[in-house]
């Protein structure tokens, strides 16, 4: 008997990932778009859930306009503060398991080796403090969690630069892309598929699920546009 898992978000670059990998792997998957499920109502929340044999909740909903973030704290913090914290709680009623994702943007960014799962969050942006107090919201809501710190996503959808590369040079249009900050690219479906290897376990807990090796995302996008065709000369590289 295939496993039941309710995606929350449905529609967005993870979301849409796990859609198809889930049901690719033979999960029953059933998806809610941000219309269908809007997670900073409570009662919104328990009508996706209500009825429904799910043996676990993904929550793919957040907020990430990282810079407007700055000037609209208090949104963000809704959605991923409180509303990640009524879909644990939701989830944990039902004595289901929840699927949370945060960012490395809890990290202030100032070690010169790599985060591991141990070390302790210091959010210097609006954002960052929005998805720490969602990971507390889901560590508290729901015992049968599990938190996957992702970041530099990258994807067929999403508005984020690496999903957005690719329409650009395309077009042919110019793009200033930082040479300087290293980072970690990551496909969504590979975080798809860690979080579907997940799901069976008992293991609950914190995890760090980002791609290996590292760039900057000016070498990111010249490597992209060699290998998709693209004009390498449209990139610069430009500081942080």
């Amino acid at each position: 008997m295939s496993s039941k898992i309710l995606i929350l978000g449905a529609g967005g670059l993870v979301g849409s990932e796990l859609v198809l990998r889930g049901a690719a792997r033979g999960f029953e998957v059933s998806g809610r778009s941000r219309a269908e499920c809007d997670i900073t109502r409570p009662e919104s929340v328990g009508r996706a859930l209500a009825g429904q044999p799910f043996e676990a909740v993904v929550n793919c909903a957040a907020y990430n306009a990282v810079d407007r973030a700055e000037s609209e704290a208090e949104a963000a913090n809704l959605v991923n503060g409180a509303g990640a914290g009524y879909v644990a709680a939701a989830a944990s009623a039902a004595a289901r398991k929840i699927i949370h994702y945060s960012t490395d943007f809890v990290f202030d960014g100032r070690r010169s080796s790599p985060y591991v799962e141990t070390d302790p969050p210091n959010p210097l942006s609006a954002y960052g403090r929005s998805k720490a107090l969602g990971d507390e919201a889901v560590r508290t809501g729901n015992p049968r969690h599990f938190i996957l710190r992702v970041g530099c996503l990258y994807g067929a959808r999403g508005q984020g630069f690496g999903s957005t590369l690719a329409r650009r040079l395309r077009a042919g249009e110019r793009v200033r892309a930082d040479g300087e900050r290293r980072v970690q690219p990551t496909w969504a479906r590979a975080v798809a598929d860690q979080t579907l290897a997940l799901l069976p376990s008992k293991r609950f807990g914190l995890y760090h699920a980002m791609c290996h090796g590292e760039t900057s995302w000016a070498d990111f996008a010249v490597e992209l546009a060699r290998l998709a065709g693209f004009n390498p000369r449209l990139v610069e590289a430009v500081a942080t």
